[in-house]
């Protein structure tokens, strides 16, 4: 009776297919590390090798053999393992197609493991196994021999890598660091650095999630509002399935529709675990099937999501952050100034640049003007939107500016904000001192001559 039979050709197609990008050969093997219980997964990348090591349970000589069956694994037989310390933790692989991977790396790869006082160890050599013409023609040889029976976790080496497998330590830190969001109990290290998790970049506000999504089952995690604008390559949203990140790209919906997309798109950072979105996974779990209709209702609840936590942080905490910074940053700029402009004009003790006839004159009655008596100073206050634009507190002698008045905020948008603070303050000054509108003018362009807005302060370039 006739079989059917797979060419070897097989293992360069699949691995090819499945892996586009060569850090997902890594991935798949950090998610083995995880999967076997292990509290680390360590790279160690050198110019003619790449070594995967970790402390999992390992595996047996019998164990050590099924590894090299194609597309079989014990893994999805059950969800959730558990692991010598009696923490629980959901299988990340289940396809059994994770060793086709390192082929797009190398030509061989030696796998030693230690497992109940036996060190077992194989050697595959792809050169060989591509002379072949059937994958059944191929021989395993797994040797074995003992060793501390408190010995256990499992090297894989990689030999003769393959022309262009040179990566980067640092580029692949971030990389794992945004695709590999695994359990605080979990480390991945490279070239003996820990990885540092995205998930402690500083932040202005954190909304916590919690659905039950129909037809998808149960959303939870928490979106992010990051304190810096960050690049477009980490901000987004990550979505992990089994604990695994599976989206390549974070940004999952068009960042340009939400609220504010000139500062909002590149503070987003979220992960999220739906677990119920397993049946939309690529087979190589490199994406979601974007057409999956459960996806679908995913990606339009997560658009309304963000629409409201974007709203609700530029309506809250943004406009705070915004107006302390105001209150702190403006005032060290221009209190000097202010406070010289009035010094001037009372003392008169240097010429002003751009004299006019008025500012002579202005010069002259300089002394009956009773500028010892107008505030030499201005704050930021929120007087409401029907306020005026700015007052004098005649108990601090202080000139405040209101910050929620509609001028302040069309000054802010037309960011020449500084320019508006000081000439508000200016016009309070000089109508405080004034008995009449003809006073109050010329008071007003002595104030304004008697010193230069910096270039800064003035429209468009502050």
């Amino acid at each position: 009776m006739e079989r059917m039979r797979v060419g070897v050709s097989i293992i360069k197609q699949l691995s090819t297919a499945f892996y586009r990008r060569k850090t997902m050969v890594l991935e798949e093997l950090i998610a083995n590390a995880y999967d076997a219980g292990a509290s680390y997964a360590k790279i160690t990348l050198a110019a003619d090798h790449i070594i995967v090591a970790d402390d999992g349970g390992g595996m047996s000589p019998e164990e050590l053999t099924k590894f090299f069956y194609i597309s079989y694994t014990e893994k999805n037989k059950q969800q959730i393992k558990e692991i010598k310390n009696k923490l629980k933790r959901y299988i990340i692989g289940k396809f059994g197609i994770g060793k086709l991977s390192m082929y797009q790396l190398c030509r061989r790869f030696k796998i030693t493991t230690w497992k109940d006082g036996i060190e077992s160890e194989s050697l595959f050599d792809f050169d060989e196994f591509e002379k072949k013409e059937f994958v059944d023609e191929i021989e395993l040889n797994v040797t074995t021999k003992k060793t501390d029976p408190r010995s256990h976790g499992t090297e894989l080496r990689l030999e003769k890598v393959r022309p262009g497998t040179d990566f980067n330590a640092i580029t692949l830190r971030r990389d794992l660091a945004n695709r590999m969001f695994l359990n605080p109990d979990f480390k991945i290290i490279i070239n003996n650095v820990p990885i540092a998790s995205a998930q402690d970049l500083p932040f202005l506000a954190r909304y916590p999630i919690n659905v039950e999504l129909t037809k998808v089952g149960k959303v939870t995690g928490e979106i992010k509002m990051l304190k810096n604008l960050t690049k477009d390559d980490v901000v987004g949203i990550y979505v992990r399935v089994r604990g695994r990140v599976i989206n390549h790209d974070p940004r999952l919906v068009d960042f340009s529709r939400l609220n504010s997309p000139m500062f909002t798109a590149r503070r987003i950072w979220g992960i999220l675990d739906a677990d119920g979105l397993e049946g939309s996974v690529q087979s190589n779990r490199s994406d979601f099937i974007k057409d999956d209709p459960k996806y679908q209702i995913f990606i339009d609840w997560l658009f309304a999501t963000l629409m409201e936590i974007t709203s609700t942080f530029v309506r809250t905490t943004y406009n705070e952050m915004r107006t302390e910074q105001e209150k702190d940053s403006i005032p060290k700029k221009m209190q000097e100034d202010l406070a010289a402009r009035i010094a001037l004009t009372i003392k008169q003790e240097k010429p002003i640049k751009g004299e006019t006839s008025l500012t002579k004159k202005a010069g002259k009655i300089a002394d009956r003007f009773d500028f010892k008596k107008a505030g030499k100073k201005f704050e930021l206050k929120e007087l409401g939107a029907t306020g005026p634009v700015a007052e004098y507190d005649d108990e601090k002698g202080i000139v405040a500016v209101n910050t929620e008045h509609p001028m302040y905020k069309q000054a802010r948008k037309r960011r020449c904000l500084e320019y508006h603070v000081m000439i508000v303050s200016i016009i309070v000054i000089a109508a405080k001192t004034s008995g009449s509108v003809r006073e109050f003018l010329e008071k007003y362009e002595l104030l304004i001559k008697s010193g230069e807005i910096p270039s800064k302060f003035k429209k468009g370039r502050s």
